[in-house]
């Protein structure tokens, strides 16, 4: 379905709640305004994860506080304390992830970025608010392949990537996570085992608004946010797709600019 210039949807919060007043923007919405729509949505969702995946370890540290300030053992509080000090770790780490992720479309500079880096922590983002029980995962990164990049932008990109292919897969499949160079080109992929896509649907896959999945569930921005973002850095995106056998994206940058 694709959204008509000037029918703006009323925007929808982290559980997909309407919030009064507001709407999404149209097609004729400058692309930034679009990113950052995509990105806020997403960030929504991350956010509801984000807040499940504390919530463990916060009450480990509240349990093991209690018993330290009972105990006189100092052995067993000793081991105590590491355990806090490890749930704290846990907890630091998230909020860190959720901050890089926030951080897309900042006033970020460009950096040296290594493209296995980027995919590491966007799956480790996207497993905040997801499982991936009966999802098998293979990682295929080369060394050495690095681009000059908006970092947190590359995220959100290959964020957007894993979540798409996970939500074609289901509950069964392979998630497919590769970097490499080839041909002049530095590059990362993302590919699943899922549906696929026809060729009516491959060929509108980067318009704005257009999507396969229910209203409530998506913006219909997120392919064509992974372009805008890919296209400001130079580089650009392949999509191949077979239809019961799965998709594959891949961001190929110009070799040399990093």
């Amino acid at each position: 379905m694709v959204k008509k210039p000037g029918e703006g949807r009323a925007t929808r919060d982290a559980e997909g709640v309407g919030v009064p007043g507001a709407e999404e923007p149209g097609l004729d919405a400058p692309p930034h305004v679009l990113v950052r729509v995509e990105r806020l949505a997403g960030l929504g969702v991350v956010a509801a994860g984000v807040a499940h995946e504390i919530r463990n370890p916060l009450q480990a540290v509240l349990a093991l506080s209690e018993s330290i300030a009972e105990d006189g053992d100092l052995a067993r509080i000793h081991e105590d304390a590491e355990e806090i000090v490890s749930a704290a770790q846990r907890i630091a780490g998230i909020l860190d992830d959720l901050s890089s992720y926030a951080r897309a479309g900042g006033d970020a500079g460009s950096s040296t970025v290594e493209l296995d880096e980027v995919l590491r922590a966007a799956l480790r983002m996207v497993l905040h608010g997801r499982r991936m029980n009966g999802i098998e995962l293979v990682e295929a990164y080369a060394t050495g392949c690095a681009v000059r990049a908006v970092s947190s932008e590359l995220l959100q990109v290959a964020n957007g990537l894993i979540n798409n292919a996970l939500d074609a897969m289901g509950s069964a499949g392979t998630l497919t996570l590769g970097v490499g160079q080839t041909a002049g080109e530095t590059w990362f992929r993302v590919s699943d085992t899922g549906c696929g896509m026809d060729e009516a649907t491959r060929s509108r896959a980067f318009e704005p608004f257009f999507t396969t999945k229910p209203e409530v569930d998506r913006t219909g921005l997120g392919l064509y946010v992974v372009r805008q973002i890919l296209e400001s850095h130079g580089a650009r995106v392949d999509l191949e797709s077979v239809p019961g056998e799965g998709t594959t994206f891949q961001a190929c940058f110009p070799s040399g600019e990093s």
